[in-house]
Formats: C-alpha cells, sequence, structure tokens
C-alpha cells in the first residue's frame, strides 16, 4: 500500500480555477442580448463541472480525516472548521443581496428579478439549508445553494467515516447506492421538479451527495490502490472527454464516472511524480481563489452587469459586451484573491482559534 499522503495537488486548484471561471461566465452572458448565441449555450450544457467541486472536497476531507472523528468533540471540531470555511463569505454576500432587496422594496432601485429577494427563505439561507428542498426557486446569493450542498456532505461525513473504518471501502460504495436510488426516486416522483438530479438546485444538498462520495471513493482508491502513473495526460484526457460527454450524452453518470476516473489518475500521477504539475505551482493561488469568485460573481453582475451594463453601458455602447464581461471577470478573480488573503484567512483563523483551535485534534484532522 502506498504510503498515506496530504501532498497539496497543484492540478486540482487549476480544476477549481476553471470551473468557477466557466460558471460565471455562464451567468454573466445571460446579460448577453444575443442570448441565443452559440457561447451561452456551450456555457449552460458545461455546468454539470459545479459537481466537480462536490467530488474534490470528497476526496480532499476523506484523505485528511478518514481516521479521525472518533469522538462527538472531534465530529463538532470537524464541522467548525469546515464551516469556518464556506460561512464567512456566504454572510457577506448574503448581506449585500438583503441590503439590496431591502433597497428595491423601499423604492429606492428598481429590482429586475423581484422574486429573488424573497425574504421567506432567509432563515434557510442563514442556516444552510437552502439546498434541501426547502425553497421552490433560488434567492438572493443564488449560487449559495451549493455551500447548503456542501454543509449537507460535511454533516454526513462522520458517518461516512464511521462507516469505512468499520466496513471499509464496502460502507462507501453502500453510501453511493443508497445516495443514487435517493434521488432517482426523488426525480421519478417529480419531487424533484428538474429534467435530471444532477441539474437540480433547490434541492442541490442531495445532487452533491454521488459526488462528495465518489471523492471519498477516489481518496481511498488513490491510497490503497495508486496508479502507476506519472503523467497529467491520462487524467486531463479524460476530464476534457468528460466535458465533451456533457453535450455528447448528457448522463449524470457519465459525467461523474469521467470526473471520478480523472480525478483518480490525476491525483496518482501528482502523488508519483510532483514535478509533473510543476507548471500549476505559481498559479494555484487562483485555485484557492475559485470559492471566492464562485461566491463573489452574483455580487459583481448585480453591480455592474445587471446595473452599469444594462442602464448605462450597454445602451449607450460604450464597449463590446464581451470585452466588458472580461474586464469585470478579471475583477473578480482580483476581489476574490483580496478576499482569500483579507476576509476569509482570517475569519477562518479567528474562529477555528475561537472554537476550534488545532491542538485539540490529531495532526492529520487540523488540516
Amino acid at each position: 500500500m502506498p504510503k498515506r499522503s496530504t501532498q497539496h495537488l497543484y492540478a486540482f486548484d487549476a480544476w477549481r480555477f476553471l470551473a468557477a471561471m466557466t460558471v460565471m461566465l455562464y451567468h454573466f452572458l445571460t446579460y448577453d442580448p444575443a442570448s441565443e448565441s452559440w457561447l451561452p449555450q456551450i456555457a449552460l450544457e458545461l455546468q454539470q463541472v459545479v459537481d466537480l467541486f462536490f467530488l474534490l472536497s470528497g476526496l480532499v476531507i476523506m484523505t485528511n480525516y478518514d481516521t479521525s472523528l472518533r469522538s462527538l468533540g472531534e465530529v463538532r471540531h470537524f464541522l467548525v472548521r469546515r464551516l469556518a470555511r464556506i460561512y464567512p463569505l456566504h454572510l457577506l454576500t448574503l448581506g449585500f443581496f438583503v441590503v439590496v432587496g431591502v433597497a428595491g422594496a423601499a423604492g429606492v432601485i428598481t429590482l429586475g428579478n423581484p422574486d429573488r429577494y424573497d425574504f421567506a427563505s432567509l432563515p434557510a439561507q442563514i442556516l444552510l439549508v437552502n439546498a434541501w428542498g426547502t425553497t421552490s426557486s433560488l434567492t438572493f446569493n443564488y449560487v449559495s445553494w451549493s455551500i447548503s450542498a456542501e454543509w449537507m456532505a460535511y454533516l454526513a461525513f462522520p458517518l461516512l467515516a464511521l462507516g469505512f473504518r468499520r466496513y471499509g471501502l464496502a460502507a462507501l460504495v453502500a453510501a453511493l447506492l443508497a445516495a443514487v436510488a435517493l434521488l432517482e426516486t426523488l426525480s421519478i416522483t417529480r419531487v424533484i421538479p428538474d429534467p435530471s438530479w444532477i441539474d437540480t438546485t433547490t434541492f442541490g444538498a442531495y445532487r452533491a451527495l454521488p459526488s462528495f462520495i465518489l471523492g471519498c471513493i477516489a481518496a481511498v482508491i488513490v491510497q490503497r490502490w495508486r496508479l502507476p502513473v506519472r503523467s497529467l495526460v491520462p487524467g486531463i484526457a479524460v476530464f476534457l472527454a468528460t466535458c465533451v460527454g456533457m453535450f455528447v450524452a448528457p448522463s449524470p453518470y457519465l459525467v461523474l464516472g469521467g470526473f471520478a476516473i480523472a480525478t483518480v489518475l490525476t491525483a496518482s500521477a501528482e502523488l508519483n511524480n510532483p514535478d509533473c504539475a510543476r507548471l500549476f505551482r505559481p498559479v494555484s493561488i487562483l485555485g484557492q481563489a475559485a470559492f471566492g469568485i464562485y461566491m463573489l460573481h452574483p455580487v459583481a453582475g448585480a453591480i455592474f452587469m445587471g446595473g452599469f451594463w444594462r442602464r448605462l453601458v450597454g445602451p449607450l455602447e460604450l464597449a463590446n459586451i464581451y470585452v466588458y464581461m472580461a474586464v469585470v471577470s478579471v475583477g473578480v478573480v482580483v476581489a476574490a484573491i483580496l478576499s482569500l488573503r483579507y476576509v476569509e484567512a482570517p475569519m477562518r483563523r479567528l474562529i477555528n482559534h475561537r472554537f476550534a483551535p488545532s491542538k485539540s485534534l490529531p495532526a492529520a484532522a487540523a488540516a
């Protein structure tokens, strides 16, 4: 069995960055007056890359916590530290859209989509259960459904870890099959109203479970039966083929299976030969800022696309929309890097120091 490793995998930083940029591109293109053009359609078809975030999350968490979480105290510390990573920026962006909603209700500004500011959904947003089937539509910061989904996965992980310690990989496979069966049942009974469960957002927490569990399974495979690959090429090839498959044969099983195989190949290659990912090391910060890009781009969209573009720049034809989007996108990336360094990291350290200090956890679980 290969030696257990918690080595940082730089190739996945590139994956996270590309996935976040794809999601941002799609949302910004909704402001394109030529909305029937080929580019928005391509971006729409690629939206299942969101599930890659859940898969990589499962991989990282299983790698760091597979042998810990043996007591309620350790479970509490785990959940606090996970929450510290996602909650500050969630609250910050939620607060922005609450202010916008209040301003719209007061008549200070005109809201383009008033239903987005449904204050009845605010408790679900605050409690991170807004993607658990508690709302009928996305509200406020619409991408926060995936943060709600991550939270459900975090809550489920202690049970997954317990099952793995007792019954091994079979427990994770059983959990995966159970999650898929649940989703298929919810789809067949039309509880999930979307054409496919992999497209749902209001029930996104359940959608995330198969991806997250697949990530856990991938972590076990990489640690126990690491493939003898030393190049990123096989993983990249499978990754690109999976993206093409979103157009040719858009099946959730092909997408998730493809991403899982690509993940195992890529992780194995970088662990076997860390130098194969050397090109990604200088730009690792972009992958680390992917969460900020994902969470902050709706704010930028509301201000610069829904505001300045639709009401000033576009009507006066002051700039080409694609050039304008590119400039705004660069601004979002810069803002995400600044947020990572000066908002997210300090808040995470503060919360962890106060509620979940590292010394209370085993070395692997402190990651």
